[in-house]
């Protein structure tokens, strides 16, 4: 009963915000009730009302992680970090090499007027260091920038500020999250957009992040940073006496898309190839397949025929 809590009437104001908060509350209890009269004609499907439920049991149950390895993880990324931000400091003089604006403007003056850097994104920081003509330093300053790139551990940290008490975390799936498709969302840590794991042998890997061995992690694997990244998937794991099974459909959105379209074109490329991304730009652009690869200049337009794909199937504007 709302109106049995106690108030606080220490003062005036305590007492006038009690009111409004249980006047409130009374008005939510009636939009509620007339949400449920207008949606009463519509009945949950019972197969919405068994994924619903599906979905309560794999939330509470949650995922187990592995905290040593997390720890081990946001230890080695923090180290490399600022060894990184130190050298750049070094190289550069520079106050924070991580501002984009200190270091476009360090780049634009220790090099010829052949090179002219207007941001530093991932694209651009790749072709200006296909340059010839570029200092020892300013090489060393934009591969430390895309190393930088590489540093993030965002999801180490997430899993570390939602872990429960038992080492599980709970939550990561949103039912209907996704309100116009229905589909699950993916909250707290976004398991559903993690990196691929190509590190060979990944045993090995695991157990020097987690023993914190950052200069034998560097020497095996190369990129410390890059290898984080790859291993972020390896902090879920099964309990004991079971496995884990990852897998989801391949690009099924655009394949979907494609059939209820008829787009017979789009149908044909995921028969074949199923670059999908290439074979836009292509169209797009009207530069043959062929050379929308790695190592040619029109593979930056693969990300041009990306953007297209992910925005114009669900009423994207114009003009991208």
């Amino acid at each position: 009963d709302l109106h049995s809590f106690p108030t606080r009437r220490s003062s005036d104001l305590l007492v006038e915000k009690w009111q409004l908060f249980k006047e409130y509350c009374c008005q939510d209890v009636v939009t509620e009730m007339e949400i449920e009269r207008r949606l009463s004609g519509f009945p949950v499907p019972d197969s919405v009302q068994k994924q619903w439920e599906t979905d309560l049991i794999i939330n509470r149950r949650g995922v187990a992680v592995d905290m040593r390895f997390v720890e081990g993880a946001l230890v080695i990324g923090q180290q490399v970090k600022s060894e990184m931000m130190n050298k750049a400091i070094e190289i550069s003089g520079l106050e924070n090499p991580n501002s984009v604006v200190q270091l476009t403007r360090w780049v634009d003056d220790n090099t010829g007027p052949d090179i002219k850097i207007n941001d530093l994104r991932k694209e651009t920081v790749s072709r200006i260091l296909k340059k010839e003509t570029l200092t020892e330093d300013v090489r060393d300053m934009l591969q430390i920038r895309q190393e930088l790139g590489k540093t993030s551990t965002k999801k180490y940290d997430a899993i570390k500020e939602c872990v429960c008490p038992d080492n599980r975390v709970r939550g990561l799936l949103q039912f209907y999250g996704a309100n116009r498709t229905g589909r699950w969302a993916g909250r707290l840590v976004q398991v559903q957009n993690l990196p691929r794991t190509y590190t060979d042998p990944i045993e090995i890997a695991r157990e020097l992040v987690t023993d914190r061995k950052t200069n034998t992690l560097k020497l095996l694997y190369g990129s410390a940073s890059d290898t984080l990244s790859q291993l972020i998937r390896t902090a879920f794991v099964a309990s004991p006496g079971n496995v884990l099974v990852d897998a989801d459909f391949s690009a099924i959105e655009a394949r979907v898309i494609s059939w209820l379209a008829s787009e017979k074109w789009r149908l044909d490329v995921f028969k074949t190839h199923g670059k999908i991304y290439e074979a836009s730009a292509s169209q797009m652009f009207g530069v043959p397949i062929e050379l929308i690869k790695k190592g040619n200049p029109e593979y930056a337009l693969r990300a041009k025929g990306k953007v297209a794909e992910l925005a114009l199937g669900y009423r994207g504007a114009r003009g991208l």
